[in-house]
């Protein structure tokens, strides 16, 4: 059955949130998802797009560890705001990729062989966040195989986007370049190998001229 997208309202609240149909929502986390970085989102949004209630927001807001947040001014004037809050899309990825729990996963790469393989990602807007199965919580991976979050990469090709946490990345480079320095000396192990034999296979001509 055909999903109806003018049915979706352009802004969500929790009456018209309830009502959506699993299609819809999918409807709705894609077009929160292609929103530009500085564009905002209400309660509601903000608890589709990060895949958490708005409950979980605003207790992580009251113990100090929320995304930061703005209000809306109302229609008196430009210094005046209302209760409705508002959060920029650049400071849910920084809060959502600063809130979940990550274990350097490098055991993906092992071997020359591992590099050329397109591996998982987690992607927050135009950034990388790490490795999918860097996510240490079992909730926090279902939540982002959910949203679509995932964007398949080589190691080379990951490394070269942007990251949000730069000492996940160093380590991410640090594996690559242990990697590229192993298969260069085991390259050039094969080059000395391989000139030896012509080497010594020069000798056994030259003894075999002079009859030794």
């Amino acid at each position: 059955m055909a999903i109806d997208v003018y049915e979706i309202p352009k802004r969500l609240t929790k009456p018209e949130y309830e009502r959506l149909t699993s299609e819809q929502l999918e409807v709705v986390r894609r077009r929160l998802h292609q929103r530009e970085a500085d564009d905002d989102f209400n309660s509601v949004e903000a608890a589709i797009y990060t895949g958490v209630s708005v409950r979980t927001i605003k207790r992580a807001i009251d113990a100090g560890k929320g995304p930061e947040r703005g209000k809306t001014p109302n229609t008196t004037g430009s210094n005046a705001v209302n209760q409705h809050t508002r959060y920029r899309k650049v400071d849910l990825d920084a809060w959502r990729a600063n809130n979940r729990s990550f274990d350097t996963f490098t055991g993906a790469f092992n071997a020359f062989d591992d590099l050329v393989v397109d591996e998982p990602w987690i992607m927050a807007g135009n950034r990388v966040v790490g490795h999918l199965f860097d996510v240490g919580d079992i909730d926090d991976l279902m939540a982002i195989l959910a949203s679509g979050e995932v964007e398949f990469l080589r190691l080379d090709e990951a490394l070269r986007e942007r990251w949000i946490d730069i000492s996940l990345r160093s380590s991410y480079r640090a594996k690559l370049a242990s990697i590229m320095e192993t298969t260069l000396a085991d390259v050039q192990s094969a080059a000395d190998r391989d000139a030896l034999d012509v080497e010594n296979a020069g000798v056994s001509r030259d003894s075999e001229r002079r009859g030794l």
